[in-house]
């Protein structure tokens, strides 16, 4: 049997109101706030986890495994009871921490990156809130739909935990009416504090490529419109209390607008705005910005949301929301 080596991973193609298509049927999942990463098992014991890019310096995918051990042994009991066919797969999905009575989405993203980027990331999660993984995909089925995953996935991993040892889940999922069901639901999570959807043509097969996040076309995410992917071309120095650390980010969108200024950092701490700093000889890099509306040149109330350590430059969907 060969052995398996983590791949880039299948995208979603950014929603375009003017192209959209007839969802009935789709099949809909709620679209999460983490980092993406893979699971692969070359047997029981040997289960690995990666990230989803490969790292520019080395060409090689950044390894996750010893940072989320716990999650390994769930997979490993989990897996232990069912074919042997399912002990050779890569299982696609996001890294996710489970929200707290006050935590926002966009507190609770910033809390799986920078646990994920820091040294003692399994000391962290023993001390507070441990990660979990969440499955919503197996590109080593590539010659089944996505119908049928769906149905794999659910059989393979609980919706939801049930004890201290469910670190591994399946994604929830239903089934389009129609575009006006669709879009209710779209406003449904958003008015929860969700990211949006992501909508897959049931009969739509895994794509794969040697060389980036391939995307797909029949695999849609549907955001909020008043957030978008930036990349900072520059970091400015505050002044003031600020200096020594962040004052702006200088960032493009993609379409046009080469100058954009991102001033603002809500939510981040002290110690999250010298790390920013220190990413000088990281740039360029992406990350996410809120904003309120587009101006001729720029954004109106644009504020940083997270880093995205998870994306590479090439992956960067330009323009996209």
């Amino acid at each position: 049997m060969t052995k398996l080596k983590p791949i880039y991973l299948m995208k979603a193609t950014a929603f375009d109101q003017e192209r959209s298509p007839n969802f009935s049927g789709w099949l809909m999942e709620p679209k999460l706030d983490g980092v993406a990463a893979q699971i692969v098992v070359n047997g029981l014991d040997d289960i690995k986890i990666f990230s989803t890019n490969k790292i520019k310096e080395t060409g090689t995918f950044n390894e996750y495994t010893y940072k989320v051990q716990h999650i390994v042994m769930a997979m490993r009991k989990q897996l232990a009871d069912v074919p042997a066919v399912y002990h050779n797969q890569i299982y696609q999905g996001e890294l996710v921490v489970a929200p707290t009575k006050d935590s926002t989405r966009e507190e609770d993203s910033r809390y799986v990156s920078g646990t994920l980027n820091a040294k003692d990331a399994f000391q962290r999660q023993q001390a507070g809130r441990p990660l979990h993984f969440v499955c919503y995909n197996i590109p080593t089925m590539h010659d089944q739909p996505y119908a049928v995953i769906v149905a794999r996935i659910g059989a393979l991993f609980p919706l939801e935990r049930k004890n201290g040892d469910t670190w591994v889940l399946s994604i929830p999922f239903d089934i389009c009416r129609d575009n006006a069901q669709l879009f209710a639901n779209v406003d449904k999570v958003i008015a929860n504090d969700g990211e949006g959807v992501v909508v897959y043509h049931p009969r739509a097969q895994y794509k794969f490529s040697e060389r980036d996040n391939p995307r797909h076309k029949d695999v849609i995410k549907i955001k909020k419109a008043n957030e978008r992917e930036m990349l900072v071309t520059e970091i400015v120095e505050g002044v003031g209390k600020r200096a020594g650390t962040v004052g702006a980010l200088i960032c493009s969108d993609g379409l046009g607008r080469d100058s954009v200024r991102i001033g603002s950092f809500e939510g981040f701490t002290d110690a999250d705005l010298l790390e920013i700093w220190n990413m000088r000889d990281k740039v360029p890099f992406i990350v996410d910005m809120k904003y309120h509306d587009i101006t001729k040149n720029s954004y109106r109330n644009n504020r940083l949301v997270r880093v995205r350590t998870d994306k590479s430059i090439e992956d960067w969907n330009k323009g996209s929301i």
